[in-house]
């Protein structure tokens, strides 16, 4: 943290900036740090629910598939439904989103 009247860096237990003597407010002193421990403790969710998604796209884009394009929608449905399910077991957040991409694997892998 720095002094807003100098500048100069200030120890976090400090009443005073030891550069100018300025005071320092104590809800200057004590800054909560950026946290983005929600983004990644649902990764698992996120993931679940694109590959859900994208392979319930694979399925309903076209009549006839290829086999090579049936595997990778049968492949991405099964890794949605993987990661929603350790998402779920896990009680990470984004209980929503994991649910989604179970939802729509499990309608992909039923077409």
């Amino acid at each position: 943290m720095n002094c807003p009247n100098c500048n100069n860096p200030i120890p976090a237990n400090a009443n005073n900036c030891p550069g100018c003597g300025a005071p320092i407010a104590q809800q200057q002193a004590t800054q909560v740090p950026a946290d983005d421990t929600k983004a990644k403790s649902c990764w698992m969710a996120i993931t679940s629910m694109v590959l859900g998604i994208t392979s319930l796209l694979v399925f309903l884009g076209e009549e006839e598939l290829e086999e090579d394009v049936a595997a990778g929608g049968c492949l991405f449905a099964i890794l949605a439904l993987v990661f929603g399910i350790i998402s779920l077991c896990q009680k990470q957040d984004g209980k929503g989103m994991a649910i989604a991409g179970i939802a729509t694997a499990a309608c992909a892998l039923l077409i």
